[in-house]
C-alpha cells in the first residue's frame, strides 16, 4: 500500500514483485524522489518477497520491528534498518504509524497497522 500526503510518501509492505512494485507505484503517480521508506507489517513473504529487488533500486529505510528486522535481517543486510518496539507507535516524516497484533503475527512483530493523518492510499 502506498500511503501519500503533502508531497511525502510511504509503502506498507512489499509482497509483490521488484517490477510489480514499481509499475502501481507508477499507475498512481508516485514520483521516486517522494518516498522515505518502506513500513513492513511483518516478515511473512506475502508482505516482503519483492523487497530486497526493490531496495536495490532505491536507497530508503526499512521500518519494522525489532523482532521482523531479526527474522529478515540474514537475507537483507546491507539494507538501512530502523527497528521499533513492537506495539509502539512509529513516526516517519508526517505519518504516524500505530501497529497493533494480529493472529497472524508472533510477539516481537509489529503485525498490521493503521496510519494516521490525512493520507490517500493506492
Amino acid at each position: 500500500m502506498h500511503l501519500e500526503s503533502r508531497g511525502a510518501a510511504v509503502l506498507v509492505d512489499a509482497g509483490l514483485s521488484a517490477k510489480q512494485l514499481e509499475m502501481r507505484l507508477e499507475e498512481v503517480g508516485a514520483v521516486r524522489a517522494e518516498l522515505l521508506g518502506v513500513i513492513l507489517t511483518h516478515e511473512h513473504g506475502d508482505h516482503t518477497a519483492g523487497l530486497k529487488t526493490f531496495l536495490k533500486k532505491r536507497k530508503i529505510p526499512v521500518y519494522a520491528s525489532h523482532g521482523t528486522k531479526d527474522a529478515l535481517e540474514p537475507h537483507l543486510a546491507t539494507v538501512e534498518w530502523r527497528s521499533f518496539e513492537a506495539g509502539a507507535e512509529l513516526a516517519v516524516v508526517i505519518f504516524g504509524w500505530r501497529p497493533f497484533r494480529c493472529r497472524m503475527t508472533r510477539p516481537n512483530r509489529s503485525g498490521c497497522g493503521s496510519a494516521s493523518g490525512k493520507c490517500a492510499s493506492g
